[in-house]
């Protein structure tokens, strides 16, 4: 759990320096929901790790609860993005959504990798 959480802080630390440099270095102004999607995927990812970890104790059960919690993340973050363009981009240009909804794939899929990779890594396994 602990390898997750460090993994997980440096991922969204990383995302939001880049976010502020980018904006500095291209002079854009980044919407607050840039930074409401780091913490959106910073937090529903560290659930799946705790549930995975306090609930998944055998592999049957820890395989029931990562396909579980995979779609749950897929679906909240659909209803998140159905929520932005419903909600909150009516005032917004389109190129503006256009950015904003490359930019939350994108994090969508980091997100999706980094942790996939995490989850299923074979370092603390013993050798033989």
């Amino acid at each position: 759990m602990k390898k997750h959480l460090i993994s997980n802080t440096i991922l969204s630390l990383s995302v939001l320096l880049l976010l502020v440099c980018l904006s500095s270095v291209l002079n854009y102004n980044f919407s607050p929901y840039y930074y409401f999607t780091v913490g959106f995927f910073f937090l529903t990812y560290l659930l799946q790790a705790f549930f995975l970890f306090k609930l998944g104790v055998t592999p049957s059960k820890f395989l029931l609860i990562y396909n579980f919690t995979t779609i749950l993340k897929m679906t909240m973050s659909l209803f998140a993005l159905v929520a932005y363009y419903l909600f909150f981009a009516q005032q917004i240009e389109e190129i503006k959504k256009i950015h904003f909804s490359g930019f939350f794939l994108f994090a969508y899929f980091l997100y999706l990798i980094i942790n996939t990779k995490n989850f299923f890594s074979t370092s603390n396994e013993k050798r033989s």
